[in-house]
């Protein structure tokens, strides 16, 4: 029987995308696969890494797009991961628009996580929203943890980094 194929599937917006990055194309994404084949965590080209960033797109565009995108990549054998970074976006609200109030689109981000962690394995990476007050930086601007979507595996691996003793939200 052949061994499955790892793939990640990295959504979110610019930063995913790597807009403007001048050091690698493809962005975070790029590094955390090259860091990966490094430490021997997976195999290039075994692995595949899809960078799914796109300019521009809020949570709610994200997740309207998500799965389909996902169902377009999938091939037989393959064992798919699902990654998202979102929300700059929204709070940034590019073309002179209105952010977007942070607790709808933490609401958002939660079921599209739920919904995605029902398909495969999946992780949030954002940076904490902030006020400009760096004692605030650890919660959301919804007043949730930062690190309030991050899988089980990653509150394993390292525990006693959530802020004020809270525990994530976990979704299986």
């Amino acid at each position: 029987m052949p061994h499955a194929t790892p793939a990640w599937f990295f959504f979110g917006d610019s930063l995913t995308q790597g807009v403007n990055d001048q050091l690698m194309p493809g962005g975070w994404a790029s590094r955390l696969a090259v860091l990966a084949n490094e430490a021997g965590l997976c195999s290039i080209p075994r692995a595949t890494f899809y960078n799914l960033g796109a300019r521009r797109h809020s949570t709610a565009t994200i997740a309207a797009r998500w799965r389909s995108e996902l169902e377009s990549r999938l091939i037989p054998g393959m064992e798919p991961r699902l990654v998202f970074c979102t929300g700059v976006v929204d709070m940034a609200a590019p073309g002179g628009g209105v952010a977007a109030d942070p607790t709808r689109i933490a609401d958002q981000f939660d079921n599209l996580l739920a919904q995605a962690a029902s398909v495969a394995p999946t992780l949030a990476i954002s940076p904490p929203a902030s006020d400009g007050n760096a004692s605030k930086r650890t919660h959301c601007a919804a007043g949730r943890p930062a690190a309030a979507h991050m899988p089980e595996a990653r509150h394993t691996v390292c525990p006693g980094v959530y802020p004020a003793g809270k525990q994530p939200r976990l979704y299986k």
